[in-house]
């Protein structure tokens, strides 16, 4: 299990990234979450502070990342065949053998997903895996990302990869 959400943390970090952990929080007791110096004070010290024992800062720390880690892992990002190659052909055309695939999502009057190459991931990034493909997600798409499926398609209008949602 990763260990995404540490004791140095702030409530306020914590929230921001994780935002189905304020729940947990709430449901020890710690009310920090709504509190306006939960941007400086640590998970460490909101507990510490209000009288709770360290073992319960053990425990919350283990449930909020079992949850994360939980709904992570039932997440999934699948390449068609033919994206397989298309990204393969282009890692190989633009001298980026063993690179990933970045996909990030924006919002704007729709969701929009976003394709880039990227040579490593980031410390706080969720990886995927296909097809030998690795794929990197930025903990904020993360949040709204649930199962992927990217096809690369040809067509009259052109050529590209389409991704969608999968229906389950």
């Amino acid at each position: 299990m990763s260990e995404l959400i540490t004791k140095d943390m702030t409530i306020g970090e914590i929230v921001a990234k994780y935002p189905e952990t304020a729940q947990i929080m709430l449901n020890y007791g710690l009310h920090c979450v709504g509190c306006h110096v939960n941007a400086f004070e640590t998970l460490e010290q909101g507990i510490l502070g209000h009288g709770y024992p360290e073992e319960m800062l053990n425990k919350m720390l283990d449930e909020m990342n079992t949850s994360i880690n939980e709904t992570t892992d039932k997440k999934t990002i699948k390449l068609d065949d033919a994206s397989v190659l298309k990204i393969n052909d282009l890692l190989r055309s633009e001298g980026k053998e063993g690179w990933g695939l970045r996909v990030s999502i924006e919002f704007h009057e729709t969701i929009s997903y976003q394709l880039a190459f990227e040579e490593r991931k980031n410390d706080d990034d969720v990886l995927f895996e296909d097809a030998g493909i690795k794929i990197f997600v930025d903990p904020e798409s993360a949040k709204f990302l649930h199962n992927l499926f990217i096809a690369y398609v040809e067509s009259e209008e052109g050529a590209g990869f389409k991704v969608e949602e999968m229906k389950s």
